[in-house]
């Protein structure tokens, strides 16, 4: 399965309609996404999850407020007067067709800062060939024709990453479930021993009792530096074998060392397709590897 678009309007920050088209390979299928705080990403990210699984999608939200609809809605359109957010996506199937999910929800006039009201329930239709696909009316029969086709709620935390310094605290709880097998581990392995082999001479992936475990017993914690690339080569490897096309925020590179993250560079250009930038980019490092493919206003 692949994604193909995203559609977003009225969507946090996002009020004009905003549509970003992914161009992704088999042999490149992630798409990363940079820029300063507060210009985006997050909404971006959060966005396609509420696009897959409605409010649901919302609950891995660090911020506690941020896991309700309600402050996702543009509240400069709130106060405007009665309207709704939405977000579309389009995906391709393996077979080849294509659907649109789109989910949206009504919101009320409200001042801009209060809570902004909305419609009870969403409105999901699921498009095939522009017709409305009848999966069964009932919501939770769409649901499920979608985690059916897409994937469940439950492996997404590991292919939409919000962040790359968040990949060690996923593996260190062990949320892998049925993405960790042996051809999983032998691929990272094959991935480690192209980095440096002095500073990560005590570092392996095997599984124990079904669990990925990293490291030899009595090797010391691996600095943060290493974390990162650990677990980036986990889950780009985990998207290649199992799932459609995965997001990264770039986040937290300029506090590797020069060989670190040089390291995360190599592993992101091997995988990467396309950078979608929120705001022009300053870093000579990563523009180096990466070229301008998007910019939303």
């Amino acid at each position: 399965m692949k994604f193909l678009q995203v559609e977003l309007s009225n969507w946090a920050l996002y009020r004009s309609t905003q549509i970003v088209q992914f161009n992704t390979t088999n042999e490149k299928p992630v798409v990363l996404i940079n820029g300063e705080n507060d210009k985006g990403k997050t909404s971006f990210f959060y966005g396609i999850r509420y696009a897959l699984f409605g409010e649901l999608g919302l609950h891995n939200h660090p911020k506690e407020e941020y896991r309700y609809l309600h402050e996702w809605a543009n509240l400069y359109s709130a106060k405007d007067g009665d309207d709704e957010l939405c977000v579309e996506l389009k995906i391709q199937l393996d077979d080849g067709s294509v659907f649109r999910i789109q989910r949206k929800r009504k919101f009320f006039q409200t001042p801009t800062g209060e809570t902004v009201t909305l419609e009870q329930k969403d409105q999901l239709t699921i498009f095939d060939d522009d017709e409305p696909l009848d999966v069964g009316k009932d919501g939770r029969a769409k649901q499920s024709w979608i985690e059916k086709n897409t994937l469940p709620i439950d492996v997404s935390q590991l292919l939409f990453v919000e962040s790359i310094e968040d990949l060690w605290y996923i593996l260190e709880r062990n949320v892998v479930k049925d993405l960790v097998n042996e051809d999983v581990v032998n691929k990272m392995n094959i991935i480690l021993e192209k980095l440096d082999r002095h500073k990560f001479h005590y570092y392996k992936f095997y599984l124990m009792d079904g669990k990925l475990r990293i490291g030899y017993r009595g090797a010391p914690s691996p600095p943060a530096g290493q974390q990162t690339l650990l677990a980036l080569i986990f889950i780009l490897t985990a998207r290649n074998i199992h799932a459609p096309d995965s997001f990264l925020v770039i986040d937290g590179l300029r506090r590797l060392d020069w060989r670190d993250r040089e390291n995360a560079l190599k592993l992101l250009f091997e995988n990467v397709s396309q950078l979608i930038l929120l705001t022009p980019i300053d870093d000579p490092d990563v523009s180096k590897f990466f070229t301008q493919s998007l910019f939303l206003d």
